[in-house]
């Protein structure tokens, strides 16, 4: 799945993560497919958990990873407030 696409569906089940693609955080005009960056330092998921705890052992929101990891990407902090998403 294209990341767009996967940021479509990521925004959908979390309104608040403001899930874009990987070139907005590089300032590049050309859309990657295979990077996606999280516009929600902090945000909580609907249900009141995080989205993202990288001070608890990196731990992720279970419903966001199983969502990026079904269509081929993985999560991955960029620092203690940043989260991405890769394609595996």
């Amino acid at each position: 799945m294209k990341a767009t696409k996967l940021c479509e569906k990521i925004n959908k089940a979390f309104p608040e993560a403001n899930a874009v693609t990987y070139d907005e955080w590089l300032g590049e005009e050309e859309i990657s497919e295979d990077g996606i960056w999280f516009r929600s330092e902090g945000v909580v998921a609907p249900d009141g958990y995080r989205l993202f705890d990288y001070w608890d052992d990196e731990s992720y929101h279970p419903d966001l990873e199983a969502l990026v990891e079904k269509h081929g990407f993985y999560l991955q902090p960029q620092d203690a407030g940043t989260l991405m998403a890769f394609r595996l």
